[in-house]
């Protein structure tokens, strides 16, 4: 049965093993944690959030990289535009990297006052915009379609210009970012030549898998290995991402789980009992007072480590399907993986997930129109199989009895089963 104490009992005694266990690895040091780099304005020590690295200095960092040059190329701003067009537009592929101008806070004054956090730009072939909203500072009035229009005023066409949007998690600029004296730029950049690029989803994955073993084929730069290693451990720990507590804090609740749940225990007990904890951090995120450092990032870190062991009860209970691909989502709840798998139907991609508050989702997460209803056959298979359908029919839901997980699954494989004999008729 679910464990009965209260939420500061078992975060406070989970977070406290894990301290304990950080004890018994190597030192943990980062040194821009330590540095708290600023704006050059500012003339006092700060504390708490606000001591966190600024914008600038992300950017500053992000340049620095990318004018690293071997052989005269670019290697890594090639892989990043790589990358970028991967998650965006086939348009950026056009950019040929071969003696790009970086700007720092590159002079946007001639229509207003501002600066633009990193212009990179070829005369007659490219510019790129590069806006950093790390830390979620707030997008003023006209600002992107200022430097837009900064830009075509130097002599690019619009064809020529790319902003590059560098979210903390995903969000996106304000809709009055983009326009500017009557003209908007919205539409002509955005399914094109735009990219919201965000630290946690792409920059450290990016840096990850990409920069840094593309910098360690040279040995001998042994300064730009050892600072993007410290810049991928600071972004991990800033997006609760840290490999080493995730591993502990996964091998502490494994270990609580074993003690209080038993072999002949059913399924629906283990997972009532570990969305039990999942409730009981999520309470305690809700209601953390003060300032959302050190201590918080635990708290996110202990609750993605609930959630990803349920997520792997789920996918065991499943089962693996040959004709479906694993898939995680965050599109539906903040903060909320799901066990789910992607099938390709009707020219589209449907993504079938049991996920949170007693429903079984079905989304569909690719379409030839952005805004396209899905076609009359998806329609009508959701109408027959689901309860609960949107006025678009771009995702649906059915319920399932409450806490009855056994119920969820089996519906989970009948819809799949149901799915993929579709594909064969």
């Amino acid at each position: 049965m679910p464990e009965n104490d209260n939420a500061s009992t078992f975060v406070d005694e989970v977070l406290k093993q894990l301290e304990k266990r950080l004890q018994q690895e190597p030192y943990q040091i980062n040194l821009l944690e330590e540095v708290h780099m600023h704006d050059y304005g500012e003339k006092k020590e700060l504390s708490g959030i606000k001591r966190k690295v600024c914008e600038n200095a992300h950017t500053r960092i992000l340049k620095r990289l990318l004018a690293f040059r071997h052989g005269g190329e670019y290697i890594l701003f090639k892989s990043l535009v790589n990358a970028i067009s991967q998650v965006s537009s086939p348009e950026w592929k056009r950019i040929i990297v071969e003696n790009p101008d970086m700007i720092n806070e590159a002079d946007c004054s001639t229509f207003s006052d501002g600066r633009i956090d990193l212009l990179i730009k070829e005369e007659n072939k490219y510019s790129i915009i590069v806006e950093n909203k790390i830390n979620d500072a707030t997008d003023q009035n006209n600002q992107i379609a200022r430097y837009i229009k900064q830009q075509l005023n130097d002599g690019f066409s619009l064809e020529q210009i790319f902003v590059l949007y560098l979210s903390s998690e995903g969000k996106e600029p304000k809709d009055s970012s983009w326009t500017v004296d009557d003209s908007d730029y919205h539409l002509a950049l955005k399914n094109h030549r735009y990219c919201n690029f965000s630290y946690s989803e792409c920059i450290l994955p990016w840096l990850k898998n990409s920069a840094l073993p593309l910098v360690r084929q040279y040995p001998e730069q042994l300064h730009l290995i050892s600072a993007i290693e410290q810049y991928i451990d600071y972004l991990e720990r800033r997006f609760s991402q840290n490999q080493t507590e995730l591993t502990l804090l996964d091998s502490i609740l494994r270990d609580r789980l074993q003690h209080f749940i038993k072999p002949n225990d059913s399924f629906n007990t283990k997972m009532r009992q570990i969305d039990s904890w999942i409730q009981e951090v999520d309470e305690a995120i809700t209601s953390y007072v003060g300032e959302k450092t050190a201590g918080f990032k635990r708290l996110m870190a202990l609750y993605n480590a609930l959630l990803n062991l349920r997520r792997e009860c789920l996918h065991l209970r499943a089962g693996d399907n040959g004709f479906a691909q694993p898939y995680e989502s965050h599109r539906i709840y903040d903060r909320s993986l799901f066990y789910g798998v992607v099938i390709n139907m009707h020219n589209r991609e449907y993504v079938l997930y049991v996920g949170k508050y007693k429903k079984l989702f079905c989304s569909v997460i690719s379409y030839p129109n952005k805004n396209c209803p899905i076609d009359a056959d998806s329609s009508v298979f959701f109408r027959n199989y689901f309860t609960d359908v949107s006025k678009n029919f771009d995702w649906m839901a059915t319920y399932y009895n409450d806490g009855d997980y056994e119920s969820a699954i089996v519906k989970f494989i009948q819809v799949i089963h149901i799915m993929s004999n579709m594909l064969h008729e």
